[in-house]
């Protein structure tokens, strides 16, 4: 094949491929930072480039899925196009970790240290060494109580004796030396904390002699470039056998969380003798390098669903040599150890009265309990509609995406991202954009966007002037293409407005669901917890409007952030949280919305959004 140069711009990177590569392949061998949330497939239509030399005639496929003005700029979709010659593509930016935005609040519930792990310091005198049988003897001597050695420690323990003066510091679970250190470093022994999100990463690196936390880090799941659904992922896993490649990405990363953590706070990771692991089933396989495709099949079932422990060592992490990995227990194939986390941390299976959470991500979570009885659904398909991907102009929480909306003045004022010119919409700032359409009577309850002649009691001229034809349907102007940064204007259409619909139903069915099981009204509910980074975003009220929780119980609403991250915190902390964790995964049922008699019945009901003017005055 003929070796073609390939030039991204602004980045200014140049490589060779061959005749005939992918652009989202040339994008991926040059090592640039792109995201393909559909996983490559074609579906989303979001990985927009601009080819500005060695452009080809478009084919059918890219005259089916992009605008006729968008093609004559050059404008094609990198996993659909293909490259035959010496091209100059502008991939807009390189994304980075500081164009993301995070949501690093969680809880600081206090729990009392129970420490897995201990270090002991003994005094030697190496000038005895001579009177003991071995190295080991002589180790030993020191201690009140025989332990068992591992090989990691044997293979240190004569370059420790060399090195030491008069002290030497074991680490121990209690049964076996796990590491064996010169001098006395009882008072470095560290932990953290890491939730694996599907989006996200983050890490809570712990002191785990005062339990005081010194450092949070965070980046995106470096699996994203393949896909910001799950199933996207394990669709990569099977098709492409690349299991040890998603595997290999999430050790990276974490180890990539460790180094940020250690030099921000001026430690070191040897000093790191303790990981707690939360995440959802899959993130759960995959870290493990366990193949999770019979999570995405019926019957759904994990390999394991117990607590795990492992040597970190085991695992590829950089960690003390000694240290260990806690990986809390899933309860099923869609309610993982992200799920068990949320419950530790808002002590729903303590609690006296019922509560409801609610973890909206990429995957929506439900939960609804109290020490008496835990129940747990999941409705997936709510993520996708909140954080973009269906969305004809959705995207992420990352620079450029509107987050926050107000309707003010006949005028809409935006919240962005980065303070940048937007280029799109995230979760919380669509839900802003339909409520406040709801409360201007430009989207009537049933979600149709009248066109200008149908609105009543709307006098601002300047909000029907955004009212647009887009393939002979309605939608909503939310920027014009002069004030975004891609000169692409950026719209609200009459599909994004039914995707809503379908997620904000699907998770208000899950909980209607949850609560009729329980035979409990909302208005008993001892209060709603928002959990995940989207929920610590969302706007209660807008949430209201739509329909999405119900409208009298907004006084009830509680924002909770990472939830997950805090409860793998107290995991870390201690012994006893953990055994806390094992119990809740035994006890929890989980209710199977799809497969629920009354869920394809109850979803119809649900989908008209609230009418604001019948919503109870706060």
């Amino acid at each position: 094949m003929t070796n073609i140069s390939v030039t991204f711009k602004p980045l200014g990177k140049r490589i060779m491929v061959n005749s005939g590569t992918s652009i989202k392949d040339a994008i991926e061998k040059a090592g640039i930072s792109f995201e393909f949330p559909c996983g490559g497939k074609g579906k989303c239509k979001k990985c927009f480039v601009q080819i500005l030399e060695g452009i080809e005639p478009p084919t059918l496929l890219e005259k089916t899925n992009i605008e006729e003005g968008l093609i004559e700029e050059g404008f094609r979709l990198a996993c659909l196009t293909k490259i035959y010659k010496d091209s100059v593509i502008d991939v807009m930016e390189e994304e980075s970790e500081s164009d993301h935005k995070f949501f690093y609040r969680g809880s600081s519930r206090e729990v009392e240290l129970d420490p897995h792990l201990y270090k002991s310091c003994i005094n030697i005198d190496k000038s005895k060494l001579k009177d003991y049988p071995s190295h080991y003897e002589f180790l030993i001597s020191g201690l009140k109580e025989r332990l068992e050695v591992n090989l990691t420690s044997l293979r240190r323990l004569e370059q420790v004796l060399q090195e030491a003066d008069d002290k030497i510091t074991l680490l121990t679970d209690g049964k076996e030396i796990l590491n064996i250190e010169k001098g006395d470093t009882r008072g470095k022994m560290l932990g953290m904390a890491v939730d694996i999100g599907t989006t996200t990463l983050a890490g809570y690196l712990i002191d785990l002699v005062s339990g005081q936390e010194l450092e949070v880090v965070s980046m995106l799941n470096p699996q994203t470039k393949y896909g910001c659904d799950i199933i996207s992922r394990v669709t990569h896993v099977e098709e492409e056998n690349s299991l040890e490649k998603l595997h290999k990405m999430i050790i990276d990363g974490i180890n990539n969380l460790i180094d940020k953590a250690v030099e921000n706070s001026g430690v070191s990771s040897e000093d790191v003798c303790i990981l707690s692991i939360t995440g959802n089933t899959f993130m759960h396989h995959f870290f493990l390098g366990i193949n999770p495709s019979g999570l995405a099949h019926y019957p759904n079932t994990p390999v394991i669903d117990k607590g795990l422990k492992f040597k970190g060592k085991e695992l590829g992490l950089k960690i003390n040599p000694g240290g260990i990995v806690f990986l809390i227990p899933v309860a099923c194939g869609f309610i993982g150890a992200d799920a068990i986390s949320v419950i530790m941390d808002t002590e729903l299976d303590r609690a006296d009265k019922i509560k409801l959470v609610l973890d909206i991500g990429t995957n929506g979570e439900i939960i609804l309990g109290s020490r008496e009885k835990v129940l747990a659904a999941c409705s997936a398909a709510a993520g996708p509609a909140f954080e973009g991907p269906q969305i004809s102009c959705g995207m992420r929480a990352v620079k450029g995406a509107i987050e926050g909306v107000k309707f003010k003045d006949g005028d809409i004022e935006l919240s962005v991202v980065g303070n940048v010119k937007p280029k799109g919409v995230c979760g919380s700032g669509l839900i802003d954009i339909v409520a406040g359409l709801l409360n201007k009577g430009i989207v009537n309850p049933s979600g149709r966007i009248l066109s200008a002649e149908e609105i009543d009691n709307l006098t601002e001229d300047s909000l029907k002037q955004r009212i647009k034809k887009i393939k002979k349907t309605n939608a909503f102007l939310v920027v014009d293409k002069d004030s975004t940064s891609h000169g692409k204007p950026i719209y609200i259409t009459q599909k994004d407005i039914r995707e809503l619909q379908l997620a904000k139903a699907a998770l208000y069915t899950g909980i209607h669901i949850l609560l009729d099981n329980y035979k409990i009204k909302s208005e008993n509910l001892e209060g709603i917890y928002l959990a995940g980074t989207f929920g610590g975003y969302l706007n209660p009220e807008s949430a209201c409007t739509i329909g999405l929780l119900p409208p009298d119980l907004i006084d009830k609403i509680n924002v909770v952030g990472n939830a997950a991250g805090s409860g793998a915190k107290l995991v870390l902390l201690s012994r006893k949280e953990l055994k806390r964790a094992e119990s809740i995964s035994n006890i929890i049922e989980y209710v199977d919305l799809s497969s629920h008699s009354q869920f394809n019945s109850l979803l119809p009901r649900f989908l008209e959004f609230s009418d604001p003017t019948s919503r109870k005055n706060d």
